[in-house]
C-alpha cells in the first residue's frame, strides 16, 4: 500500500494519552462473528478481501466522528454486523465505502491495554491507536462474515432459460458468465415494477433477475434505460420474506431489504453465459447473386457480407411483414441480413434513414424473428413474434457467387485511348473515358442502344459498371458526374446504371432500356 496515498492524521484527542500498538499489532478482537452474512447484507468486499465484507453508511446514516465505542459496537450489531478488528481496518476490509472517512480513526473491536485500538479508515502505513477512553467519539464502519453464520438466503441464480449468445445481451465491467440487459420486451421499465411483474418480465424474455450480487458486480449496469441510479428488483432473498434490491451501477451503497414486494421499482435482467436452450440457427441462408453481381458496398470493415437499403428501387420504412421483407431481399438477388450481421453494421449506413429503425433479420428466435436497430446502438436483438409486423427492410448479400455472374469482361474498343487522345482519370491505367461523344453532351436523352451506338461511333464503347465505380469516365465534362450512365454489364432483365462519379451509391439494374440516361464512353489503353 502506498503510504503518501493518504495524509497522516492527528489521533483523535482524549483525556488519556493514547499509546501505540505494535506494528500491524492487535489483530485480535473480542467482536466475535456478525450475526449476518456479507450476501445477507449486500456490504461489499474491498481491496481484495474476501473474507470479510465493510460498509459505512450504518442505519441508513454516516457516522463521521460521533460516536464512542458502545455506540459504534451497538450501530454495528443492530445492523447485523460488527466492529472491524484493527487487522481488518489495516486490510482496508471497509475502506472506501462512503461517508469520507478514509482518513478518520475508526473504532475497533480489538483489545489494547485498558481500552480499544483505532484506525485510520483507509489504510496509510500509520500505526493503529490504543485510546483508553472510550467515550471519545470517533467515525463508524462496520464489517460482517463471508462464513454461514445464519442460514443464509439462496444467492445461487434461478438459471436463465435463453443463454447470452440466444438473446445477444452484453458482458459488462469484466463479467463473463453472466449478461445484463434492461431494455426488456423492448421498452424500459423506470420505477414501474412490482417484485412479481419485474420477474415475469425477465423470464418472458429468456432472462432471469439478477441476484444482488451480480448486480453488485455491475452485470447489468451501462445496458441503457438511464437507471443506474435506480433501485432494481434481484431475486435475493432476505429477513421475514423480503428481497433484496441494488443501485443499476455500484456506487458502494449496501443493498436494501425490501419487504414490500409491491413496491414499484426498476428492472434490470441477467442471463447466463451457458446455453440452457438449443441456439437457435443463424447461419445465412446464401444469397442468389454475389456483392460484385449487386454491387452492393461493403461497410464497417464487413469484408465477406454487403449490404442495402435501397431495394427494388426504393427505401421500405415500417412498411414491410417478415414475409416481405424476405421476398424484397430475394427479388433483388440478396437475403435478409442475420441478426448478427445487423449487430456488425452489414446494411448499416446504406441509406434510407433507418439507422435507429428496427429491421428484420432471417434469425429465429422463441415464435418470431428476431429485429434489431439498423446499425448498432448497443441495445439488444429483439425477438418480434408477430411476423405482420411492419417492421424496415434492408438486405445482405455474400461474397461469393451462389450462382454464374453476369458478363461484366469489357467488349473492347475499337480504337485505343491514344488513337482517341481520351484522357485517363482518378488513377486509372487501362482504361480511359470521354463524356463529349459525336461533339455533344448527351444528358438524360439516350436509350440504352442509342448510348451503345453513341460509343462506338466515335470509336470506344459503353463503360462496364466496374469502371464507372472505379471513375474511369468521371471528370470528363458535360456536368453529369451525378447522372445515372448506361454501362454495358447486364443484370437480371436489364443493363447496370451508375453515377457518372462514384458516391459510394450502388449500380441499378435498369429493366427499362428506353429510359433516356446520360452518355459517357470507355476506350481501352491497347490499340
Amino acid at each position: 500500500i502506498d503510504p503518501t496515498a493518504m495524509p497522516t492524521a492527528a489521533p483523535v484527542a482524549s483525556t488519556s494519552t493514547p499509546t501505540a500498538a505494535p506494528n500491524g499489532g492487535g489483530g485480535g478482537g473480542i467482536g466475535g462473528v456478525s450475526a449476518s452474512t456479507c450476501a445477507e447484507l449486500g456490504w461489499p468486499f474491498k481491496w481484495n478481501n474476501f473474507d470479510v465484507c465493510g460498509q459505512s453508511t450504518i442505519a441508513g446514516a454516516c457516522h463521521k466522528k460521533t460516536a464512542s465505542f458502545s455506540n459504534a459496537e451497538t450501530l454495528c450489531l443492530n445492523e447485523g454486523g460488527r466492529l472491524c478488528t484493527e487487522g481488518e481496518l489495516q486490510a482496508n476490509a471497509a475502506a472506501g465505502t462512503g461517508c469520507s472517512i478514509d482518513a478518520d480513526l475508526i473504532w475497533s473491536s480489538s483489545e489494547c491495554p485498558d481500552g480499544r485500538f483505532q484506525r485510520r479508515g483507509k489504510d496509510d502505513g500509520s500505526e493503529a491507536v490504543c485510546t483508553t477512553d472510550l467515550q471519545t467519539t470517533a467515525s463508524v464502519r462496520c464489517c460482517a462474515d463471508t462464513g454461514d453464520t445464519t442460514v443464509p438466503p439462496t444467492i445461487v441464480a434461478t438459471p436463465s432459460v435463453e443463454s447470452c449468445a440466444n438473446l445477444m445481451w452484453p458482458f459488462k465491467y469484466g463479467n463473463t458468465d453472466v449478461c445484463g440487459q434492461s431494455t426488456i420486451g423492448g421498452q424500459c421499465h423506470k420505477n414501474s415494477a412490482t417484485y412479481a411483474e419485474a420477474e415475469q418480465l425477465c423470464s418472458a424474455d429468456g432472462g432471469r433477475l439478477c441476484t444482488q450480487v451480480e448486480l453488485q458486480a455491475n452485470a447489468a449496469a451501462g445496458t441503457g434505460c438511464s437507471i443506474d441510479d435506480n433501485d432494481i428488483w434481484s431475486q435475493s432473498p432476505c429477513a421475514d420474506g423480503g428481497i433484496l434490491t441494488r443501485h443499476g451501477k455500484d456506487d458502494g451503497a449496501p443493498a436494501v431489504c425490501r419487504l414490500d414486494l409491491d413496491e414499484k421499482l426498476s428492472v434490470r435482467c441477467c442471463a447466463d453465459s451457458g446455453e440452457t436452450t438449443p441456439m437457435p440457427t443463424i447461419i445465412a441462408t446464401p444469397s442468389a447473386q454475389s456483392c460484385s453481381d449487386l454491387s452492393w458496398p461493403f461497410k464497417f470493415g464487413n469484408t465477406d457480407v454487403c449490404g442495402q437499403s435501397t431495394v427494388d428501387g426504393e427505401c421500405h420504412k415500417n412498411s414491410a411483414t417478415h414475409a416481405e421483407a424476405e421476398a424484397l431481399c430475394e427479388a433483388d438477388g440478396g437475403r435478409l441480413c442475420t441478426q448478427a450481421e445487423l449487430q456488425g453494421n452489414a446494411a448499416a449506413g446504406t441509406g434510407c434513414s433507418i439507422d435507429n429503425h428496427y429491421i428484420w433479420s432471417q434469425s429465429p428466435c422463441a415464435g418470431g424473428y428476431f429485429v434489431r436497430r439498423g446499425k448498432d446502438d448497443g441495445s439488444a436483438a429483439v425477438c418480434e413474434t408477430d411476423v405482420s409486423q411492419q417492421r424496415s427492410v434492408r438486405c445482405c448479400a455474400d461474397i461469393g457467387a451462389t450462382t454464374p455472374l453476369p458478363t461484366i469482361i469489357a467488349t473492347p474498343s475499337a480504337q485505343s485511348c491514344s488513337a482517341l487522345s481520351w484522357p485517363f482519370k482518378y488513377g486509372n491505367t487501362d482504361v480511359c473515358g470521354q463524356s463529349t461523344i459525336n461533339g455533344a453532351c448527351h444528358k438524360n436523352s439516350v436509350t440504352y442502344a442509342a448510348a451503345e451506338a453513341l460509343c462506338e461511333t466515335d470509336g470506344g464503347r459503353l463503360c462496364t459498371q466496374a469502371e464507372l465505380q472505379a471513375n474511369a469516365a468521371a471528370g470528363t465534362g458535360c456536368s453529369i458526374d451525378n447522372h445515372f450512365i448506361w454501362s454495358q454489364s447486364p443484370c437480371s432483365g436489364g443493363m447496370f446504371i451508375r453515377r457518372g462519379a462514384d458516391d459510394g451509391a450502388p449500380a441499378v439494374c435498369e429493366t427499362n432500356l428506353e429510359t433516356p440516361r446520360s452518355v459517357r464512353c470507355c476506350a481501352d489503353v491497347g490499340a
